[in-house]
C-alpha cells in the first residue's frame, strides 16, 4: 500500500504561504541581499516577497513576488539556488500551509502529499 502519495514539492509559494521550508527561501535571501529585515519565522510575507520581486524584476519576469517553475529556475540557472534540492535534502519532514489552507508535506526519503 503506497501511504504516500506522489506529488512534488509545491509548484508555487505565494505571500501568505508558510512552513519550516519558508525558511530555506527566507534564508537564502536574507544571506544573498545581507537583509537584516528579512525574519526566518517560516512566514512568506512582504519582507520576502519584496525582495523576490526585486530579483524577478531584473531578470525580466513578472514581478509579482510569487516563487514558481520561472522563479525557481531563474534562482537555480543564475544563483546555484535549487530550492527543489535543498527542500528535499534537509532530512525530516517538513510543511507547508499555503495561504489556502491547503497542507502539504514532505519529507527526504519521500514526495509530498496533501490532506492530512
Amino acid at each position: 500500500m503506497d501511504y504516500f502519495p506522489s506529488l512534488e514539492i509545491p509548484p508555487y509559494l505565494e505571500k501568505g504561504s508558510r512552513g519550516p521550508a519558508i525558511n530555506i527561501l527566507l534564508v537564502w535571501l536574507k544571506g544573498f541581499f545581507r537583509a537584516p529585515d528579512i525574519v526566518c519565522d517560516s512566514v512568506y510575507g512582504d519582507v520576502g516577497a519584496g525582495y523576490v520581486k526585486r530579483l524577478q524584476g531584473q531578470h525580466g519576469l513578472d514581478p509579482d513576488g510569487g516563487v514558481g517553475p520561472k522563479t525557481r529556475r531563474m534562482l537555480k540557472e543564475d544563483y546555484g539556488f535549487d530550492f527543489e534540492s535543498v527542500a528535499s535534502n534537509t532530512g525530516g519532514a517538513s510543511m507547508f500551509v499555503q495561504p489556502d489552507g491547503k497542507v502539504l508535506v514532505w519529507a527526504s526519503s519521500w514526495k509530498a502529499f496533501s490532506d492530512l
